[in-house]
């Protein structure tokens, strides 16, 4: 008997109907409308359906969520993410029938996710993408996308870029607060005063235990969770 599973969106209906609790793979779904039945489906089952990322279980991001009071009144963050593929994207994600959508779905989608996170619910307030290869664009999957964003009350802005065709992979989050700014990238996290100085940096384990390095000691480092 099977109780739980590992689905794309094709056997997800099918498998919650039956009583089965569903990992979906991601996205969880790819318009309002699909991602509305799947709730109300789960609702009348009785059973759960969801998705998951892994960004949010890492070590750096841990503690920066735990510290974000460190940086003060939060008001603007940047987010850049790129993938160096070197040439025409292929497979499953080459094709609108399989992807559904291009970067914005496959990486903005764990931006978001972090973002959202981070500093709560967040309004669209315009989107851009950008077509590096003419099968792409006959295909409506984008390779590079923009994303500008706020919070509900608009104290905070930010902006997601993403490229999966860039001279190199990177990743790198900085959030700007009235006390402090926060850099986290794919190893590390650095948290720097106003005077531009690293006050505290965590370092992503690589297999072994993490290393915590408290650059000084006052009462902000206290307060910081470890």
């Amino acid at each position: 008997e099977i109780s739980a599973c590992l689905v794309g969106s094709e056997m997800c209906i099918r498998d919650s109907q039956h009583g089965v609790t569903v990992l979906e793979e991601k996205p969880f779904a790819v318009t309002n409308d699909e991602a509305n039945a799947l709730i109300a489906l789960s609702a009348s089952t009785g059973t759960p359906v969801f998705t998951t990322a892994q960004r949010p279980f890492k070590h750096t991001f841990r503690q920066l969520l735990s510290s974000l009071h460190v940086l003060g009144d939060i008001y603007s963050y940047t987010y850049d993410y790129t993938l160096s593929l070197a040439s025409q994207t292929t497979g499953w994600r080459s094709s609108w029938t399989a992807a559904r959508g291009g970067v914005m779905l496959d990486m903005a989608y764990h931006q978001l996710d972090v973002i959202t996170l981070l500093l709560g619910p967040q309004k669209v307030e315009a989107a851009q993408v950008g077509y590096c290869y003419r099968e792409s664009w006959v295909e409506r999957l984008e390779d590079a996308g923009t994303i500008l964003t706020a919070t509900g009350d608009g104290r905070c802005t930010g902006r997601i870029t993403t490229h999966r065709h860039a001279h190199a992979k990177s990743e790198q989050l900085v959030l700007y607060g009235s006390d402090a700014v926060a850099v986290m990238d794919a190893r590390q996290l650095r948290i720097y005063d106003r005077k531009g100085t690293v006050r505290w940096l965590v370092n992503e384990p690589g297999g072994a235990q993490s290393a915590v390095c408290l650059l000084y000691t006052s009462d902000a480092a206290d307060d910081m969770q470890c």
